[in-house]
């Protein structure tokens, strides 16, 4: 089995930085061509493209788990019709919309001092970087609104997970065939052997929007005792139903969050 892999962007000079990571399950092989594609490109053939390109959207690149109390930096890029990062032509308003009321702050300097939540990428760039620090452990979604004083653009959903921190093996959000039927499950193998709450949920369409909540896998909060080999769990009353997406967690028996899979878009997840 494979641990998911993040796309990755450099954020120094005009170009990404190895040291962050995309946690949007939704995207992982595009931003991995995106990041590749980025590497490679010239600023004069990036001028010439943004020339016919139209700013459609949004995304932002970080770590995919965040202790709490650390300040960590992310990117928003700004993203055309043909899915690559464009240079914007004036500078761009960017608010970051948050979907629960976490205690989390964002900042444009590395101290994570004097929060803010708009920003803007500047004329002749194609993205901002910005800096997020949690005082506890939690998991959101925070999206990215462009322009959000005139007509707004809507970016993709990026899920904060600041974690205490749990190590898995390896872990994959897959679709487990039993009976003639396929359900959304998740293949794990924890390091070390653990009782844990492990729960999942599930919503309608991707993006893993709010507003699509449509199920949750062990909404009892049911403890569980895992050793340390590998385990299969999935929802049963979804059978086959590709358009959906899931976050997958792991919290102790107190309900602290120690992992979250981020989003799973389940219309391009693999066989287990």
């Amino acid at each position: 089995m494979k641990r998911a892999l993040f796309g990755l962007l450099i954020l120094a000079a005009g170009f990404f930085s190895p040291s962050l990571r995309g946690n949007d399950a939704l995207d992982h092989a595009h931003r991995r061509w995106l990041a590749a594609t980025l590497r490679g490109v010239t600023s004069d053939t990036v001028a010439q493209a943004a020339t016919t390109s139209v700013l459609t959207r949004a995304l932002i690149f970080g770590p995919a788990s965040i202790s709490p109390g650390t300040c960590t930096r992310f990117a928003i890029v700004a993203i055309d019709q043909n899915n690559l990062p464009m240079l914007v032509t004036q500078n761009v308003p960017v608010y970051l919309k948050l979907f629960s009321a976490a205690s989390a702050t964002f900042s444009s300097n590395p101290s994570c001092s004097n929060s803010q939540i708009g920003f803007s990428i500047a004329t002749g760039a194609n993205f901002q970087t910005f800096y997020a620090t949690d005082s506890k452990v939690e998991s959101f979604q925070v999206r990215p609104i462009l322009n959000p004083a005139t007509k707004p653009i809507v970016g993709i959903p990026f899920t904060f997970n600041f974690a205490s921190g749990l190590n898995l093996t390896y872990w994959q959000g897959c679709w487990n065939q039993t009976g003639g039927s396929e359900y959304q499950a998740l293949d794990f193998q924890l390091a070390s052997p653990a009782t844990l709450i492990l729960q999942g949920e599930l919503y309608n369409g991707k993006g893993c929007v709010a507003t699509n909540w449509s199920d949750q896998l062990n909404d009892s909060n049911t403890p569980i005792s895992f050793g340390g080999f590998g385990y299969i769990y999935w929802f049963t009353h979804r059978a086959n139903i590709t358009d959906v997406s899931v976050v997958w967690t792991f919290s102790d028996t107190s309900n602290t969050l120690l992992w979250s899979s981020g989003c799973v878009d389940y219309s391009t997840a693999p066989v287990c």
